[in-house]
C-alpha cells in the first residue's frame, strides 16, 4: 500500500500531458472513484487555465494505520521543488511553489481486485517533520 501511495505522484506526472481518457487509464491502478474523478477534473482545470504542474515531490511517509480494508497514510512530503508553470509564458506562477514540509493525509482502500487505491489525499494544516533516515 505504501508502494501505491508513493507511485501515485509519478503516475500523476505521466498522466498530466495525456488526454482525459489516457490519464484516467494511467491513474486507475492508483486511485478509485470519486477521488480519481476529482484528480482528472483538477488536471482539466489546469489545462483550461494554461497551467501545468512542474518539478517533483518527495514523499516522507511518517505513519501508516490499517483498519480492515482501509489504510491511512500520513506524509511529510517535500514539495519544495514543485510549482505550477504557465504553458503560455513558461514562467512559474507566483505563489505556487510547494513547501519542504507539506503535511498530507491519504486514505486508501483495498479493492476487490486486491489492489490498494487512493480514495482521498488532503493537505492538513500545521507543520510536520519527516522521519529521519536510518544512520
Amino acid at each position: 500500500m505504501i508502494a501505491v501511495y508513493t507511485a501515485f505522484v509519478p503516475a500523476l506526472a505521466a498522466a498530466e500531458p495525456q488526454s482525459q481518457a489516457r490519464a484516467a487509464a494511467l491513474l486507475a491502478p492508483y486511485a478509485a472513484q470519486p477521488y480519481l474523478g476529482h484528480v482528472l477534473a483538477q488536471m482539466a482545470w489546469f489545462r483550461a487555465h494554461d497551467e501545468v504542474a512542474w518539478g517533483y515531490l518527495v514523499p516522507h511517509v511518517t505513519s501508516v494505520q490499517i483498519t480492515g480494508d482501509q489504510a491511512v497514510v500520513r506524509d511529510c512530503q517535500d514539495a519544495s521543488n514543485a510549482w505550477l508553470v504557465s504553458t503560455v509564458t513558461g514562467q512559474v506562477i507566483p505563489g505556487t511553489a510547494g513547501s519542504a514540509r507539506t503535511y498530507l493525509v491519504a486514505v486508501l482502500v483495498h479493492s476487490s481486485d486486491g489492489r490498494w487505491r487512493l480514495t482521498l489525499l488532503a493537505h492538513v494544516g500545521g507543520s510536520c517533520s519527516p522521519v529521519p533516515s536510518p544512520s
